[in-house]
């Protein structure tokens, strides 16, 4: 890992998307999974989101799926969840000024409401400006399209 590495908290972990975010982090040597959340009452939380070989290959932390912590100590929430659950992720993450990146779906106009109400220099919505924008992209084509803007942001 590098000295400077960035942390970051996956909301919707065991999601398709969210695994392969935590993919993409493993080899990776400037970021680090310090969270990866998902929905209470999953059957893997507390399993190891590393297999044993990549831990050793790779040299990581051995880090378990959970539920979300109080505190967002870290240097990005990367969210594919549900509507609600972002909306109260991006709120925290307003409140602890941690940048905040999400490709969840199917906002309805009151939540995008909502998202437009959180004032934070620093929080992107991809999947509201896509619907804001009237874009039909799916989640790949909103990553590929923003990967630069969350390359920029990670640094």
């Amino acid at each position: 890992m590098s000295k400077n590495k960035k942390t970051v908290f996956i909301n919707g972990a065991l999601g398709k998307m969210g695994q392969s975010v935590i993919s993409a982090c493993k080899s990776n040597s400037d970021l680090e999974v310090k969270y990866a959340v998902d929905v209470p009452v999953h059957p893997y939380l507390d399993d190891s989101i590393y297999s044993e070989k990549d831990m050793k290959k790779y040299k990581l932390k051995d880090i378990k799926y959970s539920k979300a912590p109080s505190k967002l100590d870290v240097d990005l929430i990367i969210d594919f969840s549900s509507p609600k659950s972002s909306i109260s992720l991006a709120k925290k993450a307003e409140g602890f000024r941690v940048p905040f990146v999400t490709g969840t779906t199917g906002f309805n106009s009151r939540q995008i409401n909502e998202l437009k109400k959180i004032n934070y220099n620093g929080v992107l919505c991809i999947e509201y400006e896509a619907q804001v924008f009237g874009w039909e992209l799916s989640e790949d084509e909103i990553l590929k399209t923003n990967y630069q803007f969350v390359k920029d942001l990670i640094k």
